[in-house]
């Protein structure tokens, strides 16, 4: 506020902010240490309060039962993390482990439905599909809807297998 009166100088990163808040541009210092995003900067601070409720949540409640993938910094430490759990609790070597993929096209596209964490894996949601559709009636991608670019898909859970 004393910059735009004019009591104090301008420093370069305030008017980055500054311009980027003119905008609707997400500001280059926070660009360089926040996630990786092309969203304007409405869409960008929407987008970090989701991310901020989704790990307040994880840390007040526990473990959600469906993650949201599009939350997470670094998504493959996340599931190198969850193939290790399943390697530890079974004794196996992680290298020998691999990913069974199911689509739980019985739920809702948000996983909402979802009460119970699965025995081994975990349940993502928040992935989107482009240029195609999941179809229900065949568990299969299908040819996508007229004008429908994107869909959700329903949550997949990733089960961890030898």
């Amino acid at each position: 506020r004393r910059a735009v009166k004019g009591l104090v100088v301008f420093t370069e990163d305030l008017e980055n902010v500054g311009k980027g808040l003119y905008m609707n541009a997400v500001p280059e210092g926070w660009a360089n240490v926040g996630f990786l995003s092309l969203k304007p900067l409405m869409a960008w601070y929407k987008d970090l309060n989701d991310r901020v409720a989704f790990f307040n949540e994880w840390f007040q409640i526990g473990h959600p039962v469906a993650f949201w993938l599009s939350g997470l910094f670094f998504p493959q430490a996340f599931f190198t993390a969850v193939l290790q759990n399943f390697a530890r609790a079974h004794k196996f070597a992680i290298d020998r482990i691999e990913f069974d993929v199911e689509v739980r096209d019985d739920c809702k596209a948000d996983g909402s439905d979802l009460m119970v964490p699965p025995l081994a894996g975990c349940y993502i949601r928040g992935l989107f599909l482009e240029g195609c559709r999941w179809d229900n009636q065949f568990h299969a991608l299908g040819i996508s809807a007229p004008k429908a670019l994107f869909v959700q898909l329903p949550p997949v859970l990733f089960k961890p297998e030898l």
